[in-house]
């Protein structure tokens, strides 16, 4: 007897993602606000996130997982200037990246990259810029 069985697994951790208003966590949405003593991100709708908080890095940790490739992830390197051993498994390279941007005197670093990906992403969804665009 042959009878088929239909499953679904949703992880939780995973619709966690999404923000108060329920868009998926993207960092890019993220402003960075420094000043002398603590560095605070705020996201679109002004809500505070302790930099220091275990659930941003594990957020950032699952915004690389299943929105970069490796080629992307040794582009962020690259930026930063972060050395890395040949043959590094994509969840090192993820950890080891968000280890560096975790760390309060690398934020303003962190920042720039966002914006000027920010900056790219605009060029590439104009109609006349998109064609020298080949990132």
């Amino acid at each position: 007897m042959n009878k088929n069985i239909i499953y679904s697994i949703t992880n939780d951790d995973l619709h966690d993602q999404s923000n108060e208003i329920g868009e998926p966590f993207n960092i890019n949405n993220y402003i960075v606000n420094s000043n002398s003593e603590n560095t605070i991100l705020f996201n679109s709708s002004n809500t505070k996130i302790d930099i220091n908080d275990i659930d941003f890095a594990e957020r950032l940790e699952l915004f690389y997982k299943f929105n970069y490739s490796i080629k992307m992830l040794e582009r962020a390197f690259d930026y930063y200037s972060i050395k890395r051993k040949k043959g590094m498994k994509k969840d090192e390279m993820i950890q080891l990246l968000v280890l560096f941007e975790c760390e309060p005197e690398n934020f303003h670093i962190v920042k720039r990259r966002a914006t000027l990906l920010k900056y790219i992403t605009e060029l590439k969804d104009d109609s006349y810029f998109k064609n020298f665009i080949s990132f």
